[in-house]
């Protein structure tokens, strides 16, 4: 009998194609392909635009989200006069949240849900993200392009890497990253990779994958390394920790104590071998350190190399900006300049351009998702489960942990939406799994 040809498994594909070029921001028609891979799918798959998520009370808060972003709007306009000047401030304060992103990722959540709702197909996402990323990585290591912040861009498909040099403590440092990415922000994509990776190796049964998960591994790592972001390195170290300690590995003892020693002598080697990227590493650590000090002795002086301070101190200032309208916040523009550096930190980006009314039900819904994924897994474990399903809940908490760890430190911006998605997907696929379980 000949197979049919099912439309939703073309879609799956090109999902996968449009979610990697998206992480990485690159320009090869993403955003088209996204858009029409969306449209497609609410108009054949999801029945309903009220009932996104398939668990009332997160449907409710994620309602309640995106209410929030349309009062905000609809507020600054009321204030402004006029939708054109809200698009006018932006273009002038710029903003990490355009209304038009927003548009394209906030439906991820369901497109994401529709698709990737059983374990093979979450798998297939998270082994796709590692092989993209892993071209990304090759692609620095062979193709960097030049110095100084500007990079060499073809028309359509930017796969070639950048090396942007910085004063770091006195000490000049080419700080690698991908295409359009902010070094941080590509930092912080190799971070969740990384556990990505590390997930797929506790499941691998073959040799070779585990090989080529452990190639990958080196390599991410020494990517990461040669970022110099101390975000970026303090939040994989502890996403790791967390994992290694709540997964179930062989030998799961030794290696819950050799994660915890082997930040310890990492660390020690960044502060003891001075040979690139570690002496970078070290500086900006270093200063970092003394700025917290200064803070805590009552000092509020900083300097132009002090990109910690000036992060507290824009946004205190974001804050400040929008006092009077807190509620509805500015609408989409940014706040809390410092110079030309303004606010990065996400949680207050939220609060200020969408308002307490769009934020704080954007943070209870990833509270949520963290405890679902977390207590599925106490419920895994009662059921006595494979490793499979124990670990896989427990990279569902451990992606919303390195997403909540970003945001205290940098903005998220158009990739935040994946990451929880993904993380939502893994507890609905449990959460039914032990449903059929325990009906039959």
């Amino acid at each position: 009998m000949k197979k049919q040809f099912n439309p939703k498994n073309l879609l799956i594909y090109l999902l996968l194609y449009g979610l990697n070029l998206y992480i990485f921001a690159l320009p090869f028609y993403s955003t088209k392909v996204l858009a029409i891979i969306i449209f497609i799918t609410y108009l054949i798959y999801i029945r309903s635009i009220f009932n996104i998520i398939d668990d009332i009370l997160l449907n409710k808060i994620y309602l309640m989200f995106l209410l929030g972003i349309i009062i905000s709007i609809t507020a600054a306009m009321i204030r402004l006069g006029s939708y054109s000047e809200i698009s006018r401030l932006m273009k002038f304060y710029g903003t990490s949240l355009p209304h038009e992103r927003l548009l394209l990722a906030i439906p991820l959540v369901g497109v994401i849900q529709c698709f990737f709702n059983r374990e093979e197909k979450i798998l297939l996402f998270l082994r796709s993200v590692v092989l993209f990323t892993f071209f990304v990585i090759l692609s620095i290591r062979f193709g960097i392009s030049g110095t100084g912040g500007s990079v060499e861009t073809s028309k359509h498909l930017q796969l070639i890497g950048e090396r942007t040099i910085e004063n770091v403590g006195g000490f000049l440092y080419a700080r690698e990253t991908f295409g359009f990415l902010d070094t941080n922000v590509y930092a912080q994509i190799l971070s969740i990779v990384i556990v990505i990776a590390v997930f797929l190796y506790s499941i691998s049964e073959y040799k070779i994958t585990k090989l080529y998960l452990i190639l990958f591994l080196l390599l991410a790592l020494h990517s990461l390394l040669k970022t110099a972001s101390q975000s970026g390195l303090i939040q994989t170290i502890i996403s790791i920790i967390v994992l290694l300690n709540f997964m179930d590995f062989e030998h799961k003892r030794t290696l819950k104590g050799l994660s915890v020693i082997g930040a310890i002598v990492f660390i020690f080697v960044i502060f003891t071998l001075n040979i690139d990227p570690f002496i970078a590493i070290k500086e900006r650590l270093l200063l970092s350190y003394d700025v917290i000090e200064n803070l805590l002795l009552g000092s509020w002086q900083f300097t132009s190399s002090d990109t910690f301070t000036f992060r507290i101190v824009a946004g205190v200032y974001a804050i400040e900006d929008v006092s009077g309208i807190i509620l509805s916040g500015t609408g989409g523009y940014t706040t809390g300049f410092v110079g030309t550096s303004s606010n990065h930190i996400d949680y207050l980006i939220w609060v200020t351009q969408y308002g307490l009314v769009t934020a704080l039900p954007l943070f209870l819904f990833l509270i949520l998702i963290f405890k679902r994924n977390f207590a599925i897994r106490r419920n895994i474990l009662k059921l006595s489960f494979d490793k499979f399903y124990i670990n896989l809940s427990t990279l569902g908490f451990v992606i919303i942990l390195n997403v909540a760890l970003t945001m205290m430190i940098n903005p998220t911006g158009y990739y935040m939406f994946i990451w929880p998605s993904i993380s939502l997907s893994i507890y609905l696929i449990l959460r039914n799994k032990i449903r059929e379980y325990t009906t039959n």
